[in-house]
């Protein structure tokens, strides 16, 4: 703890300051005190010099501890507010801590002041160090987002090289489920998680034979069954990517249907994640209005009589509603990247 001290003293009572600052050199050698007692000159005080602590007399006529309190919040500073005072009830005391002040000391027992300053200033120290923390944390996390976009990126890129067919198909995806995601009023995690994870979702192709991905035209069963382990495929690429959603989960489970027709583990209702029913949506959608060589693109009418017609069976219902909502509002479409998408949540007719 420092040997030096500079308190900012409101004090009308001029003897009292006196009695005040003695008490303080018995503790700090060097100490800087200035006393006001108006309105007029707390500003001007406050933003003056970098104070310590601020000691503050709760009966004074030209100005309210309050007012110092509302002074400091306005300002930002978080400096140690005690109230020292002649008489103080424990409702008032109580009430002022409430309000921001940090510690009351009375005037007939100034021994405690000291012990209190310090212990104060340890508190703001560690408040200080807690918010560097935090702050750089914060940063941190900026950083690895930042990374994990860029492989998030990259990846979506390696899966549409190798398939040309769906190129565009995981951004516009990821696009539309995003939109789903805000219109139900997701917190951005979720909205962060579902865009992400929508932009690799098909990751696990890179790992079927391309032959098989990039055959132009129907599928056997056994062809359908290798294309299925896709999903969990995916799952197994990304599950060990240290990101700060269930990407990996959500792309395991982007298949699974309400009614645990889906795959691969026939998941039904919400035992697979928001996230995941919102992409499935999202992905059954662009699919089937986009073109693909064993079949012509199907009409947007077309796709959501599909999500619409089995939603709360295939589908989870809110998110085949709201994506219905978002494309007859005119609100979302895949020709348009600045297409409002979801800019306002529209939770309420899907509860």
């Amino acid at each position: 703890m420092s040997d030096s001290l500079k308190a900012l003293l409101i004090e009308d009572s001029e003897v009292d300051a006196r009695l005040i600052e003695r008490a303080l050199r018995k503790d700090w050698a060097q100490l800087e005190c200035r006393r006001i007692d108006c309105r007029a000159t707390l500003a001007n005080a406050l933003d003056e010099a970098a104070w310590d602590v601020i000691l503050v007399d709760y009966h004074m006529p030209e100005l309210r501890v309050a007012d110092v309190i509302d002074a400091l919040k306005e300002r930002v500073m978080d400096r140690p507010l005690i109230v020292v005072s002649g008489a103080l009830n424990i409702e008032s005391a109580i009430e002022l801590l409430r309000a921001g002040a940090h510690d009351f000391v009375s005037k007939d027992d100034l021994a405690r002041l000291a012990p209190s300053i310090k212990r104060e200033l340890r508190s703001a120290a560690d408040r200080h160090e807690n918010r560097a923390s935090q702050a750089a944390l914060r940063e941190s996390e900026a950083r690895l987002r930042g990374y994990l976009g860029d492989v998030i990126g990259a990846l979506a890129r390696a899966v549409e090289q190798r398939d040309p067919f769906t190129a565009g198909h995981q951004q516009r995806v990821a696009r539309l489920a995003g939109a789903i995601a805000r219109a139900l009023g997701l917190r951005d995690d979720a909205i962060q998680c579902v865009e992400s994870a929508g932009a690799i979702h098909d990751i696990g192709k890179v790992s079927i034979p391309a032959e098989i991905v990039n055959r132009p035209g129907p599928l056997n069963q056994p062809e359908r069954e290798i294309v299925h382990a896709h999903a969990e495929l995916g799952y197994e690429i990304m599950k060990d990517l240290k990101a700060p959603w269930p990407i990996a989960e959500v792309i395991r489970q982007h298949h699974e249907r309400t009614d645990g027709s889906g795959y691969p583990r026939g998941l039904t209702g919400e035992q697979t994640l928001i996230e995941a029913r919102i992409l499935a949506v999202a992905d059954v959608v662009e699919a089937m209005t986009a073109h693909r060589p064993y079949r012509p693109a199907r009409s947007i009418d077309q796709a959501l009589a599909e999500i619409e017609g089995y939603g709360g069976e295939r589908y989870d219902a809110r998110a085949a509603r709201a994506c219905a909502v978002l494309f007859r509002k005119e609100e979302f479409s895949f020709s348009r990247v600045g297409s409002r998408a979801g800019a306002e949540p529209v939770t309420a007719p899907f509860e």
